[in-house]
């Protein structure tokens, strides 16, 4: 059965990709939400067979729109089989318009986008751009449940069944349906972003192993420790975050790769942090 979300994208879009995943929701490893990036292939890998096992297991994949990436030559023989594969209904391509292009023939005009070219990516502010990741991850969750309930008439594995049905509530119960939910979805979100955000102001020289859970708590203002202990896991899994053992404590810290991410979107942690 397919399953996941691939991000496909050029690679000076990479700051998109990287703040629509802080919108996933912490709890995904219950989900089987697993979430694989174009750009992102393990050192070593030959590219084209990791590639093809993403083509062959996701089932979701979300492109990120702009010039750039419409009109790089390197990505269009893997648009060409990702269309090919959606036309089978293997795949949902979900595209998303950062920037604005003109090209009606475009292989993928024919797919309808998360959001109209007329509300551009770049053109929206923090709050509207929170919004709109709360709805795709939504967007993303209603395809999954879809997909394993079609699945699951043909699924003679009683435990195997049960599984995808336990699968199907914890979506469904986690599809954002009403402002309560909504506002606990960006909550959860908007946790990840403090968590992030504390860490990369630390100071290395008062703070050279990095900062425990309580530190964190008490810095962000987070009542909830499990939102922050969520956060840490999922970002290091991205590579964002580390943990090291002194004594009787776990510090945590961002790795080189976090840091360069926060530097990124610093901007952007300023403004929906004031917003909320």
């Amino acid at each position: 059965m397919r399953k996941g979300v691939l991000f496909v994208y050029d690679i000076s879009d990479q700051r998109w990709a990287d703040e629509l995943k802080l919108y996933i929701p912490t709890y995904q490893g219950n989900l089987n939400i697993n979430i694989w990036d174009y750009n992102k292939l393990p050192a070593g890998v030959e590219v084209a067979v990791e590639k093809a096992k993403f083509f062959d297991t996701a089932k979701i994949v979300i492109v990120l729109l702009s010039p750039t990436f419409v009109g790089a030559e390197e990505h269009q023989k893997d648009i060409q089989q990702l269309v090919t594969l959606a036309e089978k209904n293997e795949i949902k391509i979900l595209p998303i318009f950062i920037k604005q292009f003109f090209d009606e023939e475009y292989p993928l005009s024919k797919f309808q986008p998360l959001n109209p070219s007329s509300h551009l990516l770049v053109d929206m502010d923090e709050g509207n751009i929170s919004s709109f990741f709360v709805y795709v991850v939504s967007r993303i969750k209603r395809i999954l449940k879809d997909a394993i309930e079609e699945e699951i008439s043909n699924t003679p594995d009683i435990s195997l069944k049960s599984e995808m049905e336990r699968n199907i509530k914890l979506l469904n119960d986690s599809i954002v349906k009403d402002e309560n939910q909504y506002k606990n979805v960006l909550h959860h979100s908007l946790a990840r972003i403090y968590v992030f955000k504390i860490l990369k102001n630390i100071s290395p020289e008062n703070n050279p192993k990095g900062l425990v859970i309580r530190d964190i708590q008490k810095l962000s203002g987070i009542k909830k420790r499990k939102s922050i202990i969520d956060s840490l896991i999922e970002m290091e899994g991205w590579g964002y975050v580390k943990k090291t053992r002194f004594e009787k404590s776990t510090y945590w810290k961002l790795t080189p790769k976090g840091k360069e991410f926060a530097e990124e979107i610093n901007a952007s942690f300023e403004i929906l942090l004031k917003r909320n």
